[in-house]
């Protein structure tokens, strides 16, 4: 999926859909990331080994809950999990984001 700017609520309305529609796995919920939290804090210990097994319980809650990279190492550090339940939980329902049109009244004040 590519970046793009959203400008109108089509396209806040397009993007979600695109989203729901590309997801896999199950839909994170708060239990969900907080059971990924707590065996990522079990294995905390000084040795080496817990970088593998690190990464094996990243790629597994990259797997079961269709999360990006940079989310399953926050959520497994326990950082943002409500920010990523309530995004997932927007793109399952298939909420738009909320986008501040600009009226052409506006633009034509603003010189744009």
């Amino acid at each position: 999926m590519s970046i793009k700017r959203i400008k109108t609520k089509q396209d806040a309305i397009d993007l979600v859909n695109e989203q729901h529609r590309l997801h896999r796995g199950k839909w994170l919920t708060f239990e969900g990331a907080e059971q990924y939290r707590k065996r990522a804090f079990a294995l905390r210990n000084p040795t080496y080994e817990i970088k593998g097994k690190m990464y094996e319980l990243m790629s597994e809650l990259m797997e079961e809950y269709g999360v990006t990279q940079v989310e399953a190492i926050n959520i497994l550090n326990g950082y943002h999990i409500a920010d990523y339940v309530n995004k997932y939980q927007r793109i399952q329902n298939l909420i738009p984001l909320d986008v501040k049109e600009k009226t052409a009244n506006k633009k034509n004040e603003e010189g744009e």
